[in-house]
């Protein structure tokens, strides 16, 4: 059972988290989760969401970029543009210590993993 889930988008891991802890478990201290985006969704979840904020302004840029080349030169191909985004840490994600990375597990853990089982299906 993984300790933590790193989700494509915050709406992911705000539902993620209502998943988790309707089947009893705590996040982060259970497990950790991380969404993508900056969304509304990182900070009306309880806890909030550690995410990714995605620099749009950088993204359409380059995006209008791409169109006005490919205006001027019907032939161009743009391939793939890397644009940084920056993490905005909150309050969804533990401190990785021996027994969360899954050294030792006890019965309570493996209890617990089974009900984050039951919830994923």
């Amino acid at each position: 059972m993984p300790t933590a889930f790193v989700c494509n988008c915050d709406e992911t891991a705000y539902k993620m988290i209502e998943r988790l802890k309707a089947a009893g478990l705590c996040v982060p201290a259970d497990v950790s989760v991380v969404g993508f985006d900056n969304h509304i969704y990182s900070k009306i979840s309880n806890p909030q969401i550690t995410t990714i904020k995605v620099d749009s302004e950088a993204m359409m840029a380059v995006c209008a970029g791409s169109i006005i080349k490919k205006i001027e030169n019907p032939g161009y191909r743009a391939g793939r543009s890397v644009i940084m985004g920056d993490m905005v840490i909150r309050d969804s994600v533990a401190k990785i210590d021996d027994s969360r990375a899954g050294v030792k597990r006890n019965k309570e853990k493996t209890e617990r993993e089974n009900s984050i089982r039951e919830v994923l299906r």
